[in-house]
């Protein structure tokens, strides 16, 4: 399989106080801050996942979730990939 000329960027603005921290999930497995594949940041309101090169494997249901003290709230996203290179 090869792989896709494209990235792939989930933005999500969250308002919270004080500051909720942010966990991604991919089909309900959470990715690990250090994992090097993805890129996620949080910087000014704004919540985002990053990939610079994607396949077929990364297709899925990526899940943030942002959590404080006063509780939590998510949103996803499906990824699906179409026109796969040869």
């Amino acid at each position: 399989m090869g792989s896709f000329l494209t990235r792939f960027q989930h933005r999500v603005y969250i308002i919270g106080y004080p500051a909720p921290t942010v966990e991604w999930f991919i089909d309900e497995d959470q990715i690990p801050e250090d994992d090097d594949y993805y890129q996620m940041t949080v910087t000014a309101g704004v919540a985002r996942l990053y990939m610079a090169l994607v396949d077929v494997h990364d297709e899925g249901e990526y899940m943030m979730v942002a959590t404080n003290e006063f509780g939590s709230a998510s949103t996803t996203c499906e990824l699906t990939l179409t026109g796969m290179p040869p």
